[in-house]
């Protein structure tokens, strides 16, 4: 054991354990010096007085906490004497609770812990070779003095910016704990200034302890100090699990750098107590794809993060997600936005001391906000809207008066006061604290803040709004339950009063209207109506009439607004329609309840809107509200832009409900469109055959029906066609097959019937094709043999497919992933594939029927019982 280590994966079992170069193999010397030794037995023990002083971490009193073996002294796992190896392997999670119910295996006899004798007889054991340990610790001891110091794999910089080695994992490693410390660098690691130590006041170097048992306490010494005393008496707490990783899991193995700084440490720790408070949930996106697996690995802390898995996406850009920092390695944001994570936030976050943003929104986090949030005086923005949060607004975040800009926690429960200190945020700007379940009267001490947005709608507020907002500038947003003052709260420069449920909201005249103070003269009125009535009616029809539609809700608004004649005539038609559509979304989808709605319905130029880009010429081309929290339907107004319309991102709107209007088929200059992830249902309609000019048409994950409309195939231009995971039904139209430049196909998780349609081999630059998780029946086409560009086939889970594979499938060049598991497909794949190219092939292997020694998946004759191979 002193040559090697033995470590798995947080899921061990007997098949998952592998072998990884140890200390020993990094320091020859000390190898050969050692590996002369015989290996101490499992029951070696020392006493760990720093651990052992504390009730989750505890021993028997006796025998003290034991390590493995030697070589487990360097990888850092702890057990007691009575614990099963295997068993404290297989449960990290357990190891520091002690348990004096596992007995320890030997190679004959099976000690129990109800025996005096036994017991006795294996204290005896332990101590009688006590000098054999204390020699090879002695050893140890001496070649790591000596030797560490040249070896050390961080170089001899101050913190984890000094090695330049270190590097992201392998997009398709799976496992956080095979990562190598020493894998060949792929991303630029963030450069460091040598004076990095000094940029904060938590940067402070320590000169560490030189002897490993003396480095191991005075990491959980920091740990105490950092988390409190109380974090450590559960072995399960976030506080406990993040330093257990950080001592004998973390691929950097810091416990081996003598050099390392207490404030790259103390980031590392925090980062990883974030982790396991609200991220360790393996059926969260972060865990797969965002991260791209750089949590918990041999990367530095600022690479923890998305960044890397948007460059290998073309088909859609993941806003950033995860751990940024400056260039000096400090952590400045924290952006874990709509990533469904769970937990509560760690009080941890406060050692953070860099942070300028915090994103919490569109989670599950539930709990309290921690007042400990208070000690980032460098905090800018504190956004958590959209979760589970609980108890009360914080009296001490009024110590964030330096910098604090936007504190958005609406839609969540918390309840209380909104606290008199917070009045002192001198640079405050936004506040939302819309939909919870907030009481009382602001304090007037709040009309001394320059605030620009304040949204309080859907709490029990009481009191009057005017005093404190309506004195001088309105506010360019401010939201009440002011519909029915007698029920809710007085409010005469609302741009928007709710009802006491804050559910039904109505467009008021203070809604920019008056633009700073400035009226409308009453005889402008009439003109103005009836222009804007000639231009709109083409577009909104006898909706404008009803007084309450939300076209009617626009009209008027833009009628009192400082919109007057001259500036109708000079805008122009086009101009006036934009504005007019683009105001109809904003409400048809609940605007002030967006994640981020920065610039609408402000004196600016839409062109400065959140989400909304131009052409030159002030033409709106792009529309990118996607994971923005729309809720609401899409306005079928949205044609009206199909003179100058080429991107509409919409994706992960998950309350984002009803049918994808038919017009939008008249945006002919669009060339992508992304809804998937929403609530859209009902028919795909025909006139997306007018998309001639689409490059990526995405509607996964909606809850389309019916059929796929033929028209589809005009589509010309298409390059990607994502339609997935609905509920389509009828055949795959054979007109797909006309579309020349279409390189990826995906129409899974479907009900789709029929046959492959034998056009598809027109796709000559097709290169992913994804029809699994259908009813498709059918023998595969020979034709699909001319794809010869062709990468991934996925037909797998349609029980109809049957019959042999053509064996022209087996000459396409570039071939890499195909997957038969769960049809009738038999056959010899052997003689097609295993001698080819392919690096993934699955089938129903276990059926007589079907020869495949290569396959990675093999399932029976109903693909239902699979086997890993």
């Amino acid at each position: 054991m002193v040559s090697s280590s033995i470590y798995r994966d947080e899921d061990d079992n007997d098949d998952n354990v592998k072998s990884r170069p140890s200390k020993h193999d990094r320091l020859p010397a000390a190898a050969a010096a050692v590996s002369s030794l015989p290996a101490p037995p499992m029951n070696t023990f020392r006493t760990l007085n720093t651990f052992s002083s504390l009730p989750g971490w505890n021993d028997d009193g006796d025998d003290g906490i034991i390590m493995k073996d030697l070589d487990s002294f360097t990888e850092g796992y702890f057990i007691d004497e009575q614990m099963d190896r295997d068993d404290y392997l297989n449960n990290m999670d357990q190891f520091a609770q002690q348990s004096k119910t596992h007995t320890v295996p030997t190679t004959t006899t099976t000690t129990t812990t109800t025996t005096t004798t036994t017991k006795r007889t294996r204290r005896n054991k332990s101590r009688s070779i006590m000098i054999l340990t204390v020699l090879i610790l002695v050893v140890l001891t001496i070649v790591l003095g000596v030797m560490l110091p040249s070896s050390n794999r961080h170089g001899t910089g101050d913190d984890e910016s000094s090695n330049s080695d270190f590097t992201s994992p392998d997009e398709n490693t799976t496992s956080k704990e095979s990562l190598s410390p020493t894998t060949s660098p792929t991303i630029d690691p963030v450069t460091l200034d040598s004076s990095n130590d000094n940029n904060s006041n938590n940067n402070s170097y320590t000169e560490p302890p030189q002897h490993p048992q003396q480095q191991l306490n005075h990491f959980f010494d920091l740990a105490i100090q950092w988390s409190g005393e109380d974090s450590f008496q559960d072995a399960t707490t976030s506080a406990s699990r993040a330093l257990q990783w950080l001592l004998f899991q973390d691929p950097w193995q810091l416990m081996d750098d003598r050099t390392v700084s207490d404030f790259t440490v103390q980031q590392r720790y925090v980062s990883a107590v974030l982790y396991f408070s609200i991220l360790d949930d393996p059926e969260m996106e972060v865990n797969s794809v965002v991260f791209n697996n750089t949590f918990l690995s041999g990367v530095q802390v600022c690479h923890w993060n998305n960044i890397l898995s948007q460059q290998k996406e073309p088909d859609g850009v993941n806003s950033t997600r995860g751990i940024l920092c400056d260039s000096q390695g400090n952590i400045q944001e924290l952006q874990f936005q709509g990533l469904g994570a769970s937990g509560t936030l760690p009080k941890e976050l406060s050692h953070l001391t860099n942070l300028v943003k915090i994103n919490f929104g569109q989670n599950f986090i539930s709990g309290s906000i921690p007042a400990s949030l208070s000690k980032l005086e460098q905090l800018e923005i504190i956004d958590i809207r959209n979760c589970s949060l609980t108890g009360i607004l914080p009296p001490e975040l009024s110590n964030l008066s330096n910098h604090i800009d936007s504190i958005l926690l609406g839609n969540n429960r918390l309840s209380g006061s909104v606290p008199q200190s917070w009045s002192t945020l001198t640079n405050l700007r936004q506040l939302d604290l819309a939909f919870n379940d907030l009481t009382g009267e602001l304090s007037p001490e709040f009309s001394a803040l320059q605030l620009h947005t304040v949204r309080l709608h859907g709490n029990e507020f009481s009191g009057s709004l005017d005093e404190i907002f309506c004195i001088e500038n309105p506010l360019e947003t401010l939201t009440a339950n002011c519909l029915d003052p007698q029920e809710g709260i007085e409010c005469s420069c609302c741009t928007f009063c709710c009802n006491k449920h804050g559910l039904e909201c109505t467009l008021t005249g203070a809604w920019l209207g008056d633009a700073g103070g400035a009226t409308t003269p009453p005889n402008v009125v009439p003109e103005r109506l009836e222009k804007l009535q000639a231009i709109l009616a083409p577009i909104s029809g006898q909706a404008l009439q009803d007084p309450d539609s939300h076209q009617s809700m626009v009209l008027r608004w833009m009628v009192n607004s400082d919109l007057n004649a001259k500036d109708l005539d000079d805008m122009g038609y086009v101009f006036v329609v934009q504005k007019y559509v683009l105001i109809l979304i904003y409400v048809a989808t609940n605007g002030i309840g967006w994640m981020d709605n920065s610039g609408w319905l402000n004196t600016t130029e839409v062109c400065a809107w959140k989400g909304i880009s131009c052409h030159s010429d002030g033409l709106v081309d792009d529309i990118d509200l996607g994971n923005q929290n729309l809720v609401g339907t899409l306005v079928s107004e949205i044609g009206a832009l199909g003179n100058s319309l080429q991107s509409l991102m919409l994706h992960g709107n998950r309350w984002l409900t009803g049918r994808l209007p038919s017009e939008v088929g008249l945006l002919t200059y669009l060339t992508s469109l992304d809804v998937s992830e929403c609530q859209f249902s009902g028919l795909l309609p025909p006139n997306i055959g007018g998309l001639s000019s689409i490059s990526n048409f995405n509607i996964e994950e909606n809850f389309f029906s019916g059929h796929i409309p033929s028209e589809i195939g005009g589509m010309v231009q298409a390059k990607s066609l994502l339609l997935g995971s609905n509920s389509f039904t009828g055949e795959v139209p054979s007109e797909i097959g006309s579309i020349a430049p279409l390189e990826r196909l995906v129409m899974k998780s479907s009900k789709l019937s029929g046959t492959i349609p034998t056009q598809l081999s027109g796709l000559e630059r097709l290169s992913h094709l994804d029809l699994s998780r259908n009813s498709l029946s059918g023998r595969i086409p020979s034709e699909l043999g001319s794809l010869i560009l062709l990468e991934d086939l996925f037909l797998d889970a349609n029980t109809g497919i049957n019959g042999t594979v053509p064996e022209d499938l087996a000459f396409l060049p570039r071939l890499k992933q195909i997957s038969f598991h769960g049809t009738g497909v038999i056959g010899n794949l052997d003689l097609l594939f295993c001698t080819g190219e392919v690096q993934k092939i699955t089938a129903n292997c276990l059926d007589p029927l079907v020869k495949c020694t290569c396959c990675a998946l093999c399932c029976d004759a109903n693909g239902e019982k699979c086997t890993v191979m």
